[in-house]
């Protein structure tokens, strides 16, 4: 079968090597599915209450404290890779989902693996569209829809890949389980580096998004409204609007507070080196702000100009904002690279040979890190006011 269970949210199994396809979705129950249902529902008979035995042998048990041991056999293998599981609680993409191979959507053991395969195939479906969905005589409307749809795929094989900065590989063995593990292994920092470096190149990268001018322009709206029922969406396909949506969430997820304060955890979690929320912010400063590196700065693009926006007003909640679950040693972070921000782009503003744009935008964003720079917040007590 795709997985272990029916139960999954599994997307389409669609393999980058069409020699190597297998079923597109599961076909018949799966491995945990049997062992559950074995647990559920399967008798206990005598041998397996006195010795805690697999062997079905004697009489069935009806009382259900004598069914203990020969349930608690069933229970203990949930190390076997192939009983391997999570909760509803576990499959998200927000600040406590933990687990990195716990995710809906996701149909692998590594989900970098299977964000570059999804990335893969979206390069390879991106050229034919127009010839597998236009026919001649047709209107483009169907090419908008299957572009925004190619995009979100892609957007959607990143996040399980954001669990792993920060993740914990979570367990339900009990203790004494054959190959019982640990309820929380932390995510190895190298494991962690190459997830956050890979993130930066999917969708912070100079070139993560590139778009020809002959295919946005064939990008029409399909113009189906009628009275009594509207369209709010741009007649023009809102690139740069789906763009920052990606890169807005991702970066967002990367520096959520919970997130920031369980790498800090994670420090005292991890027995040898552990990847730190400095060094996090130290990669994303460098990667977002590349074209000011070097002796001379380079012009910033506009899917970039929005980018770095998009981070100093994250900078700027982590520093400034009164929610509670933000970290102090997150804050102070915050403002040591809002100030080396300014450093640089300080230093960029005294070259030439900059377009008006970029410039335009480098002297917006020092102005808007210098505002929150020079800001205070006051925090009064609970029921009298509101924080500013």
């Amino acid at each position: 079968g795709v997985s272990v269970s029916v139960m999954d949210y599994n997307p389409v199994n669609v393999s980058v090597d069409r020699k190597k396809q297998g079923h597109y979705y599961n076909k018949e129950v799966g491995s945990y599915d049997v062992w559950a249902i074995k647990y559920a529902y399967s008798p206990i008979y005598e041998s397996q209450a006195t010795d805690g035995g697999a062997v079905s042998s004697g009489m069935p048990l009806t009382d259900p404290q004598a069914e203990v041991p020969g349930l608690q056999a069933i229970a203990s293998l949930g190390a076997d890779p192939l009983h391997a599981y999570g909760s509803d609680e576990d499959r998200g993409f927000g600040p406590r989902n933990v687990d990195p191979l716990t995710s809906a959507g996701d149909l692998s053991a590594d989900p970098m693996a299977f964000a570059r395969d999804r990335a893969t195939l979206v390069a390879e479906v991106q050229p034919q569209l127009e010839a597998r969905l236009i026919a001649d005589g047709e209107g483009y409307q169907r090419l908008r829809g299957a572009t925004s749809s190619l995009m979100f795929e892609r957007f959607r094989s990143l996040l399980p890949v954001t669990k792993t900065v920060g993740g914990l590989y979570f367990n339900r063995d009990h203790k004494g389980d054959p190959n019982g593990r640990l309820p929380f292994t932390p995510v190895p920092a190298a494991k962690q580096r190459e997830a956050v470096k890979f993130l930066v190149d999917q969708a912070f990268d100079e070139d993560a998004f590139e778009f020809e001018p002959d295919r946005l322009n064939k990008l029409a709206p399909n113009r189906w409204s009628h009275w009594g029922m509207g369209s709010r969406c741009p007649v023009d396909y809102p690139v740069h609007s789906f763009v920052a949506s990606i890169q807005g969430t991702v970066l967002e997820l990367l520096t959520e507070p919970i997130r920031l304060q369980r790498m800090i955890d994670n420090e005292l979690r991890t027995p040898g080196e552990a990847y730190a929320a400095s060094e996090l912010f130290r990669e994303l400063s460098g990667a977002i702000w590349s074209e000011l590196d070097g002796r001379r700065a380079r012009s910033v693009n506009s899917f970039r100009r929005n980018l770095q926006r998009l981070y100093i007003e994250r900078l700027t909640f982590l520093m400034l904002d009164s929610e509670p679950t933000i970290p102090e040693d997150g804050r102070s972070l915050a403002r040591l690279h809002m100030n080396r921000i300014s450093e640089r782009i300080e230093r960029a503003l005294g070259q030439s040979g900059l377009d008006d744009f970029t410039l335009a935008h480098l002297e917006e964003s020092q102005a808007r890190i210098q505002r929150a720079l020079s800001a205070q917040f006051s925090l009064e007590p609970e029921g009298e006011g509101e924080g500013q």
